[in-house]
């Protein structure tokens, strides 16, 4: 009798992903209800609550929340036909503050922010897939298209800095027009990774950044190994 995985944290993450994902293509009300969050803080997402509310703690504070409700919306959002004025998202203020609405969250003690000498074996895999398949690899997949379809590399390469500069309350905000933008280049996100990177965010900002940063132009500027 073959035994259950073990739940990890970051299990739990891809299993997540994988109920948004379901229900965003099997069920169109779920769907716009899902997609009502773009943007938006959790107090104002009502209609979220009915398929999000079992996937958090009553015990998280809205800052811990926030992630899940914003990776939810975007694979709702995914959904939906590229339009062209994802072609070229505004990027808006730069904004290096704290968020004010957010609380400081306990997400770095189960998440991607704290990568630990003495973390499982199993979990090397995973911590690979957050070095390899993170926004700024994503983002650099796009520069790399060929011909017309790659995106500009000085645009990219200023949206990921301001972007990693940005407060939590402005990086949930900023991200649906970068997503757009490269699904507008068929350039796939890996949700899960991203939502343990949102996740870690208000404690491990720098670490998380940095590896956005040095992914990215780790897949520009792949060594000879890796060419």
């Amino acid at each position: 009798m073959r035994s259950r995985p073990r739940e990890t944290w970051w299990w739990r993450l891809d299993l997540f992903v994988r109920d948004m994902d379901a229900l965003a293509r099997s069920d169109t009300g779920a769907r716009a209800a899902l997609r009502s969050g773009v943007r938006q803080p959790v107090t104002k997402c009502a209609r979220m609550h009915r398929y999000l509310a079992r996937h958090v703690s009553e015990t998280w504070p809205y800052a811990r929340q926030q992630p899940y409700y914003t990776v939810a919306a975007l694979i709702a959002d995914s959904s939906r036909q590229p339009t062209a004025a994802d072609e070229d998202p505004v990027a808006g203020d730069e904004d290096t503050g704290p968020d004010s609405e957010s609380e400081a969250a306990d997400a770095a003690s189960t998440g991607p922010g704290r990568e630990s000498a003495a973390a499982p074996e199993g979990d090397q895999v995973w911590w690979d897939r957050c070095r390899e398949a993170n926004l700024g690899a994503a983002l650099a997949r796009g520069v790399r298209l060929p011909g017309k379809q790659a995106l500009n590399q000085d645009t990219t390469e200023k949206r990921l800095h301001l972007l990693t500069r940005s407060s939590s309350h402005t990086l949930h905000t900023r991200l649906p027009e970068l997503t757009r933008y490269l699904r507008s280049r068929e350039i796939a996100v890996d949700w899960a990774v991203l939502l343990g990177d949102l996740a870690a965010w208000e404690r491990s900002r720098d670490e998380v950044a940095t590896r956005w940063l040095q992914t990215f132009y780790r897949t520009l500027h792949p060594s000879a190994d890796e060419a």
